[in-house]
């Protein structure tokens, strides 16, 4: 499916060009959208610890603990959001 062909990009760009705050995102976001939790964990932390004023990022966090269920770390996610851009 097309988020299959999605990832499977984004992955083979970050492999030259890992520090891609951008592409780290999007990929995550292609997890996401096919529920891939932790794997769109993964890279939205990474395009976080990469740009650490990518508020984008924080929130995007913040859905997918909610998505999962998580309050708590989805609440922390959403402050971590306002700290950023209040």
């Amino acid at each position: 499916n097309n988020y299959d062909n999605a990832i499977s990009l984004f992955k083979q760009y970050l492999e030259k060009v890992p520090f891609d705050y951008i592409m780290n995102f999007n990929l995550a976001a292609s997890y996401h959208s096919i529920k891939a939790y932790d794997d769109a964990l993964e890279y939205y932390q990474k395009a976080l610890r990469i740009n650490p004023l990518y508020a984008e990022a924080a929130e995007a966090i913040g859905n997918v603990y909610f998505d999962k269920g998580d309050l708590r770390n989805g609440l922390a996610a959403y402050q971590k959001v306002l700290s950023i851009n209040p």
